[in-house]
């Protein structure tokens, strides 16, 4: 391979606004794995880039961080268009004769991190880049490339799926995140009516109910054990927004027996007011006995006033909440909440009965999420192991088949508009259309979705919520001889159905950035990827 680096990034005001070729900087390269497109990338006009030298570096070309505390990282990005590089990035141009996908996953598995001489000052010099031995199939020059070409192929379909599930678990997030500003957004009816009150007249009226972790001399850490009889939690407890076991840390029955009144109790929500702030999230109801460390607030709940997945949603997602974590935060020596703050902060107080419901759908996401995350760690254990087989020269090569990669179709779930509206399902007219009751109304609507998703599915067109609910609008209306309105209640249903979809892995989803959409894959193409 041809080893270079790239050169250094123009001033700011050399950048285009319009048009031009993107600029690659080693921190772009963390987006460009997630499948961030290139034009979210600062751009460079060829006039320009041509005053500046800047030189083009090709489609196809292998880039990875040579300095900083980027080089650290082992990121390996394969380009897939031409871009101008930043210096800071070591670009690997494959000679005619190897096959760029595989010299991209060999840096994979032998990470040129293992280069760093020095970890407090990272750096990878373009010669030990050069002179870096890696393995390379044996046989003829033609044998050699078709078992490159081979591998390449398999690690890539591997790699593919571990980022579709990883898209999947972003999407899940993206796609509760829309329900929660449908359920308690400015949009919501009643929501000029629900109470703007403050989240200490959410806490349990007891003494304690909102605290912080034990201070100073109180708890030392030279007193955390690996194992013992109370847990202790920290911010790695709650750092992703759902509890989770992080680095065991405990501390004798003796000494709890002085730290009881920090005792953090099921269904209690955390906080985190120390380093990462702002994350959040809800005790689990088989939590042994534990306390909590400074880092962290607790609240112990009115659970006749807020549900604790509402509450701990809400001060995590909620831009409303979020803002005025901020407008606390200006002007501090170091980026922290305390209890006064949060117990200050305004939340608006939806009927408890919407907080529930919402926990139900929240319940649901995370059910799902775990299964993908189980699926993903499989995944990357078998990215892992292949790899090894591969580049050890293990690897059975004889039943492997270059293919093109499956073409799947998608179903839309459109929160905007969609360019086809020609819809010709079936709205039968049941014979309770005209009792008049909202249940009567959800069960009508909900045989009507279940119809149209059928034909959605069977004729291969996008999934346009918008449009069903358009249509069967001026169909109930027309059934039942009114102007009714469809209840908001059937709003709801339909979302119940949708999550029992993902749940039983009918189709799975994905954002649809450019066109504000959420994306549903059939079951039937999901099986044969």
């Amino acid at each position: 391979a041809n080893i270079s680096a790239g050169q250094s990034a123009p001033k700011k005001s050399k950048f285009s606004l319009t048009q031009g070729i993107p600029f690659v900087r080693a921190g772009s390269l963390a987006g460009l794995m997630r499948n961030e497109k290139s034009n979210e990338l600062e751009t460079v006009n060829t006039e320009v880039a041509k005053k500046l030298k800047l030189k083009l570096t090709h489609r196809g070309s292998i880039l990875f961080a040579k300095s900083g505390m980027s080089a650290t990282k082992g990121r390996i990005y394969q380009l897939g268009f031409d871009a101008y590089v930043v210096s800071h990035l070591a670009i690997v141009g494959v000679k005619e004769g190897y096959e760029a996908g595989y010299v991209k996953h060999l840096l994979n598995y032998h990470s040129p991190v293992k280069l760093i001489k020095d970890f407090a000052y990272p750096a990878i010099s373009l010669s030990s880049i050069r002179n870096f031995k890696v393995p390379i199939p044996e046989g003829t020059s033609e044998e050699s490339l078709e078992a490159q070409k081979k591998i390449a192929s398999l690690l890539g379909k591997v790699e593919d799926l571990i980022a579709q599930r990883k898209q999947q678990i972003e999407d899940l997030d993206e796609f509760l995140k829309s329900v929660f500003i449908d359920m308690f957004g400015s949009e919501r009816p009643g929501f000029d009516d629900w109470p703007l009150v403050e989240i200490r007249s959410l806490a349990k009226h007891k003494k304690g109910a909102m605290r912080t972790g034990p201070f100073g001399s109180n708890l030392l850490h030279s007193e955390f054990t690996e194992t013992g009889e109370v847990a202790v939690l920290g911010i790695d407890n709650t750092v992703n927004n759902c509890f989770e076991w992080g680095k065991p840390r405990f501390i004798t029955e003796g000494k709890y027996q002085s730290l009881k009144n920090y005792t953090i109790y099921p269904d209690d929500v955390i906080v985190t007011i120390m380093g990462t702030i702002g994350r959040s999230s809800v005790i689990p109801k088989n939590i042994p006995l534990a306390i909590n460390t400074k880092h962290l607030a607790a609240i112990t709940l009115d659970r006749k006033k807020a549900n604790p997945i509402f509450l701990s949603y809400s001060i995590h997602s909620s831009p409303f909440i979020l803002n005025q974590f901020k407008s606390r935060d200006r002007g501090a020596i170091m980026s922290g909440l305390n209890l006064t703050i949060i117990k200050e902060t305004k939340i608006k107080r939806p009927p408890i009965e919407l907080q529930n419901q919402f926990t139900t759908y929240h319940d649901k996401v995370a059910t799902l999420k775990n299964r993908f995350k189980e699926s993903l760690s499989q995944l990357e254990g078998l990215y892992s192991s292949l790899s090894q087989k591969a580049f050890l020269g293990e690897l059975d090569l004889s039943k492997i088949r270059i293919t093109s990669e499956i073409e799947d179709e998608t179903f839309n779930l459109n929160y905007g508009t969609h360019d086809d509206n020609e819809y010709d399902f079936e709205m039968l007219d049941y014979p309770e259309i005209n009792e008049g009751e909202e249940t009567v109304k959800s069960r009508v609507i909900e045989k009507w979705f279940q119809s149209y998703f059928k034909f959605c599915e069977l004729k291969k067109k996008p999934l346009d919520l918008q449009h069903f609910i358009q249509q069967a609008q001026e169909r109930y209306q027309e059934l039942s001889e009114s102007n009714l309105l469809i209840p908001i209640n059937v709003y709801d249903t339909i979302k119940d159905q949708i999550f029992d979809h993902l749940s039983n892995q009918n189709f799975s989803q994905r954002l649809n950035k450019e066109k504000s959409m959420i994306d549903l894959r059939s079951s039937y193409l999901i099986n044969r990827v």
